[in-house]
């Protein structure tokens, strides 16, 4: 019975560390849709993490539209990828950030024939725009490249910096974007998920919450279980269970209960004289 708790308690740690490891951080609402150049956000990492999905949300969307992201890490470029359907985007393999690094984020649609100006984004509010990254505070920039990155040509091949001028850390309106993260160590790749809003501080401790009552509940019906063992219904009433008999000694001899018989010298009835 215990080595089955011991089984169910390690299973829910291991679903409540997978959940508390990866998180969405937080972006603005949307505001309004920008048609034209590619946009997204910038940040310098204030602690280490792991990039490890990419989503573009569909507000901005339009019908044949293709999905276009990318990364670059320190004016490096770290992850390309464009003209899917999808939108969400696994980072494989995830990107390692540390703290200090430059990180921009570019992901948006694009139109069905890509052009130097045929990006659609769903603008937010406008930057700085205050959120965490696995707890620890960070600023959202304004980012973007001067050309649509879903036309390989204007962005220059899916090379860096391929005559396309780009921008990032300065005020303006974001371009939207989810970026699921993990901590060093917390594993990399997230599950798919769609139009989904940031983990918050409530989400984690009703987790935690949620997990503490079951294991409570499964440990007050083992022991109250195991109490209850070795013992029968009798036992749980208060009854002893045997029946006791009473001594033959205090029971009147079946003979005074008799009538006199007729040999008897007694008279059956009382004499008239």
């Amino acid at each position: 019975m215990f080595k089955q708790l011991t089984c169910s308690i390690a299973a829910l740690a291991a679903i409540a560390s997978s959940s508390l490891a990866q998180s969405t951080i937080a972006i603005p609402p949307h505001g309004n849709v920008y048609n034209g150049f590619s946009r997204g956000f910038s940040t310098i990492a204030a602690t280490d993490f792991f990039i490890n999905q990419l989503e573009v949300p569909i507000d901005a969307f339009q019908p044949t539209d293709t999905a276009s992201f990318m990364i670059e890490v320190n004016g490096v470029l770290a992850f390309y990828n464009v003209g899917g359907t999808a939108a969400v985007m696994p980072v494989t393999p995830p990107v390692q950030i540390a703290t200090g690094d430059v990180v921009m984020i570019i992901g948006h649609w694009s139109g069905a024939v890509t052009g130097n100006f045929t990006a659609h984004n769903s603008y937010g509010s406008s930057a700085p725009f205050a959120t965490t990254i696995l707890g620890v505070a960070h600023t959202l920039d304004r980012a973007g490249y001067q050309c649509d990155i879903g036309d390989p040509t204007s962005y220059g091949g899916g090379t860096l910096n391929g005559g396309a001028a780009s921008f990032n850390g300065i005020a303006g309106s974001l371009g939207r974007v989810w970026i699921d993260v993990s901590p060093p160590g917390g594993g990399g790749g997230g599950g798919a998920m769609t139009g989904r809003s940031a983990a918050s501080a409530l989400a984690k401790v009703t987790w935690i919450l949620a997990i503490g009552f079951i294991i409570t509940s499964m440990t007050l019906t083992i022991i109250a279980a195991q109490k209850s063992a070795g013992s029968s219904v009798i036992d749980r009433l208060g009854g002893s269970g045997t029946v006791e008999q009473q001594d033959e000694q205090s029971l009147p001899d079946i003979d005074d209960l008799l009538p006199p018989s007729a040999n008897d010298a007694a008279p059956l009835v009382p004499r008239a004289d």
